[in-house]
């Protein structure tokens, strides 16, 4: 399993060394020191830091704990969960409670190890300074999208849904590019989204998404993208897992709004 899921496009030569080694010794990177890692990779101190800051960290410490903490998540991930249909027939109550609770357990596993945390940081800098958040959400995410409104309003953060009473092309016209559009969706397909987004877009409203398909419509569309890891089927019996991982990315996004309106 990755750690470092980055696209390696925007990396020298020297950086995209040192991400392929940290990949394959990533057991051996807890005693490891900046010098250490620069003479096995044949780099430097400062190429190492600027992968590092590159990649949303202060520092080699700094991305060096985040990706033992990763690695050591990725070791207690369950391959036999089942995010589309948790529940089995003729299961007793104790077994929907261990049934349930295994995938709340693994969605948050799955999640720690993915989320890059630049992104996070990326999110929150582009929420916090929004005069207005434009939210896109759609079914069962519409409802997981309302609570998130409900706490960004009590952080005096001028949030609203934009697919409320079917005025989506009306309040998309209205956004500018000091606001904010994000778009939550499991697919990143919907008709609502493929109309609004050339209407952001033509504004210059930074457009964010978080989904589990980077390919679709509108994340190829928006200026930053978080994915989450793409574990739920059609054939399922509810959205637990993406409802689940919405909130978990949202109450993340919430915190780093806390803490930057709090200060």
């Amino acid at each position: 399993m990755n750690l470092i899921t980055v696209n390696k496009d925007g990396f020298t030569v020297s950086e995209k060394v040192l991400i392929d080694y940290i990949e394959s010794h990533i057991d051996e990177l807890t005693d490891m020191k900046i010098g250490e890692l620069a003479e096995k990779t044949y780099t430097s101190n400062a190429t190492i830091v600027r992968l590092s800051r590159k990649l949303g960290f202060a520092g080699f410490r700094e991305l060096k704990a985040d990706l033992i903490k990763r690695n050591e998540a990725s070791k207690f991930i369950d391959k036999t969960v089942d995010f589309s249909r948790p529940i089995q027939n003729d299961q007793t109550a104790i077994d929907v409670i261990d049934s349930m609770t295994s995938l709340y357990r693994e969605t948050v596993n799955r999640l720690c190890v993915t989320l890059k945390p630049s992104d996070i940081q990326t999110f929150g800098e582009i929420l916090n300074r929004a005069n207005r958040i434009y939210i896109y959400a759609i079914g069962d995410t519409q409802a997981t999208a309302d609570v998130f409104i409900n706490k960004l309003l009590k952080l005096n953060c001028h949030a609203v849904s934009a697919i409320a009473r079917s005025e989506y092309v009306r309040i998309s016209s209205n956004a500018s590019q000091d606001d904010c559009a994000l778009f939550i969706s499991y697919s990143g397909e919907n008709d609502i989204f493929e109309k609004s987004l050339p209407i952001l877009k033509k504004n210059r409203c930074p457009v964010l998404t978080i989904t589990a398909y980077p390919e679709s419509l509108t994340a190829k569309a928006s200026d930053h993208v978080i994915v989450i890891p793409n574990e739920e089927s059609e054939d399922r019996i509810a959205t637990f897992y993406s409802q689940l991982s919405f909130s978990y990315i949202l109450n993340i996004l919430y915190g780093m709004l806390y803490l930057k309106r709090k200060k």
